[in-house]
Protein backbone atom coordinates (compact mmCIF):
# COMPACT_ATOMS: atom_id res chain seq x y z
CA UNK A 1 0.00 0.00 0.00
CA UNK A 2 1.28 3.31 -0.57
CA UNK A 3 2.46 5.68 2.11
CA UNK A 4 2.06 8.61 0.41
CA UNK A 5 -1.64 9.49 2.47
CA UNK A 6 -3.44 10.04 5.12
CA UNK A 7 -6.80 8.99 6.31
CA UNK A 8 -8.45 11.42 8.43
CA UNK A 9 -11.30 9.90 10.40
CA UNK A 10 -13.96 12.43 11.22
CA UNK A 11 -17.30 12.04 13.64
CA UNK A 12 -19.65 14.08 15.23
CA UNK A 13 -19.88 12.61 18.36
CA UNK A 14 -17.27 10.60 20.88
CA UNK A 15 -20.00 9.52 22.98
CA UNK A 16 -20.37 5.75 24.12
CA UNK A 17 -21.41 4.01 21.20
CA UNK A 18 -21.17 1.30 17.90
CA UNK A 19 -19.92 3.59 15.40
CA UNK A 20 -17.09 5.24 17.76
CA UNK A 21 -16.24 1.56 18.31
CA UNK A 22 -16.19 0.43 14.92
CA UNK A 23 -13.87 3.36 14.13
CA UNK A 24 -11.88 3.12 17.03
CA UNK A 25 -11.01 -0.39 16.21
CA UNK A 26 -10.72 0.18 12.51
CA UNK A 27 -8.31 3.05 13.07
CA UNK A 28 -6.26 0.49 15.35
CA UNK A 29 -6.61 -2.36 12.21
CA UNK A 30 -4.89 -0.21 9.98
CA UNK A 31 -2.27 1.18 12.43
CA UNK A 32 -1.26 -2.87 12.84
CA UNK A 33 -1.93 -4.01 9.31
CA UNK A 34 -0.49 -0.53 7.40
CA UNK A 35 1.27 0.96 10.02
CA UNK A 36 3.12 3.17 6.86
CA UNK A 37 -0.34 4.99 6.11
CA UNK A 38 -0.70 7.99 8.43
CA UNK A 39 -4.17 8.41 10.80
CA UNK A 40 -5.91 11.41 12.28
CA UNK A 41 -9.02 11.28 14.31
CA UNK A 42 -11.22 14.34 13.94
CA UNK A 43 -14.14 15.58 16.31
CA UNK A 44 -16.20 17.73 14.92
CA UNK A 45 -18.60 18.58 18.03
CA UNK A 46 -16.85 19.00 21.29
CA UNK A 47 -20.28 19.35 23.25
CA UNK A 48 -20.45 15.31 22.17
CA UNK A 49 -17.49 13.34 24.14
CA UNK A 50 -16.88 11.26 27.21
CA UNK A 51 -13.40 11.02 28.06
CA UNK A 52 -13.41 8.01 30.50
CA UNK A 53 -14.40 6.16 26.65
CA UNK A 54 -11.66 7.39 24.93
CA UNK A 55 -9.34 6.41 27.32
CA UNK A 56 -10.69 3.14 27.24
CA UNK A 57 -9.17 2.77 23.60
CA UNK A 58 -5.71 4.34 24.29
CA UNK A 59 -7.04 6.63 21.10
CA UNK A 60 -5.62 10.29 20.90
CA UNK A 61 -7.51 12.79 18.57
CA UNK A 62 -7.94 16.11 17.73
CA UNK A 63 -10.83 18.42 18.12
CA UNK A 64 -11.67 20.51 15.10
CA UNK A 65 -14.87 22.95 14.91
CA UNK A 66 -16.84 22.40 11.70
CA UNK A 67 -16.23 26.10 10.22
CA UNK A 68 -11.79 25.47 9.83
CA UNK A 69 -12.12 21.36 8.77
CA UNK A 70 -12.24 22.64 5.06
CA UNK A 71 -8.97 25.23 5.68
CA UNK A 72 -7.38 22.34 7.95
CA UNK A 73 -7.24 19.61 5.38
CA UNK A 74 -6.23 21.52 2.51
CA UNK A 75 -3.20 22.62 4.79
CA UNK A 76 -2.06 18.48 4.93
CA UNK A 77 1.51 18.21 3.24
CA UNK A 78 0.43 14.74 1.92
CA UNK A 79 -2.67 14.05 0.31
CA UNK A 80 -5.56 13.04 2.45
CA UNK A 81 -8.85 10.71 2.21
CA UNK A 82 -11.61 11.79 4.59
CA UNK A 83 -13.60 8.71 5.61
CA UNK A 84 -16.83 10.28 7.37
CA UNK A 85 -18.04 8.56 9.92
CA UNK A 86 -21.88 9.46 9.63
CA UNK A 87 -24.52 9.38 12.80
CA UNK A 88 -28.40 9.57 12.66
CA UNK A 89 -28.11 13.31 13.68
CA UNK A 90 -25.00 13.91 11.09
CA UNK A 91 -25.17 16.55 8.62
CA UNK A 92 -22.88 15.90 5.16
CA UNK A 93 -23.37 18.97 3.74
CA UNK A 94 -19.90 20.00 4.37
CA UNK A 95 -18.79 17.38 1.84
CA UNK A 96 -19.60 20.00 -1.20
CA UNK A 97 -16.78 22.26 -0.12
CA UNK A 98 -14.38 19.48 -0.42
CA UNK A 99 -15.73 17.07 -2.66
CA UNK A 100 -13.86 16.10 -5.46
CA UNK A 101 -10.55 18.17 -4.52
CA UNK A 102 -10.30 15.41 -1.81
CA UNK A 103 -11.49 11.87 -1.75
CA UNK A 104 -14.33 11.32 0.78
CA UNK A 105 -16.10 8.23 1.51
CA UNK A 106 -19.24 8.37 3.96
CA UNK A 107 -19.27 5.46 6.19
CA UNK A 108 -22.97 5.33 7.63
CA UNK A 109 -23.59 3.88 11.00
CA UNK A 110 -27.46 4.50 11.53
CA UNK A 111 -30.44 2.81 10.13
CA UNK A 112 -33.78 4.57 9.49
CA UNK A 113 -36.44 5.07 6.93
CA UNK A 114 -36.23 9.00 6.95
CA UNK A 115 -35.03 10.29 3.77
CA UNK A 116 -33.81 13.06 5.43
CA UNK A 117 -31.62 11.56 7.48
CA UNK A 118 -30.13 8.79 4.76
CA UNK A 119 -29.34 11.41 2.06
CA UNK A 120 -25.75 11.75 1.29
CA UNK A 121 -23.75 14.70 -0.55
CA UNK A 122 -21.78 13.48 -3.32
CA UNK A 123 -18.83 11.18 -2.31
CA UNK A 124 -16.65 8.92 -3.91
CA UNK A 125 -18.56 6.30 -1.79
CA UNK A 126 -20.73 5.70 0.93
CA UNK A 127 -20.54 2.52 3.30
CA UNK A 128 -23.23 1.34 4.93
CA UNK A 129 -22.47 -1.24 7.85
CA UNK A 130 -25.38 -4.15 7.14
CA UNK A 131 -27.58 -5.17 3.76
CA UNK A 132 -30.52 -3.96 5.24
CA UNK A 133 -29.05 -0.57 5.69
CA UNK A 134 -27.41 -0.70 2.40
CA UNK A 135 -30.88 -1.41 0.41
CA UNK A 136 -31.67 1.94 1.81
CA UNK A 137 -29.16 4.13 1.61
CA UNK A 138 -28.86 2.90 -2.49
CA UNK A 139 -32.58 3.55 -2.55
CA UNK A 140 -32.25 7.29 -1.32
CA UNK A 141 -28.89 7.48 -2.98
CA UNK A 142 -29.25 6.89 -6.83
CA UNK A 143 -25.92 7.18 -9.00
CA UNK A 144 -23.56 7.13 -5.69
CA UNK A 145 -21.46 3.92 -5.40
CA UNK A 146 -22.49 2.07 -2.32
CA UNK A 147 -21.14 -0.56 -0.59
CA UNK A 148 -21.28 -2.33 2.73
CA UNK A 149 -19.21 -4.17 4.88
CA UNK A 150 -20.43 -6.27 7.84
CA UNK A 151 -20.45 -4.53 11.44
CA UNK A 152 -18.34 -6.02 13.96
CA UNK A 153 -16.78 -5.07 17.07
CA UNK A 154 -13.32 -6.97 18.84
CA UNK A 155 -15.01 -8.58 21.53
CA UNK A 156 -11.67 -9.27 23.48
CA UNK A 157 -12.11 -5.29 24.04
CA UNK A 158 -14.49 -5.71 26.30
CA UNK A 159 -13.47 -9.15 28.51
CA UNK A 160 -12.86 -7.25 31.13
CA UNK A 161 -15.17 -4.81 30.79
CA UNK A 162 -18.50 -4.51 33.97
CA UNK A 163 -21.47 -3.22 32.67
CA UNK A 164 -22.73 -0.09 33.71
CA UNK A 165 -25.25 -0.24 35.81
CA UNK A 166 -28.22 2.50 35.93
CA UNK A 167 -29.97 3.71 38.46
CA UNK A 168 -33.29 2.76 39.80
CA UNK A 169 -36.12 5.27 38.14
CA UNK A 170 -38.67 6.12 41.10
CA UNK A 171 -42.33 4.65 40.41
Amino acid sequence: MPSNFRILHCIESFGVGGAQAMMFELSQAIERYYPNIGQNLLLLDKTKIDEEYIKSYGIEYAFLQRDLFQRTIFSFEKPVVVLYHKLMCSNTDFIKRIYPKIPVVVVNHSYTENMGYNKVNTCDAIVSVSKHMHKTIKRYNPGQKCIFIRNGINAFNYKNVDPIKREEEPN
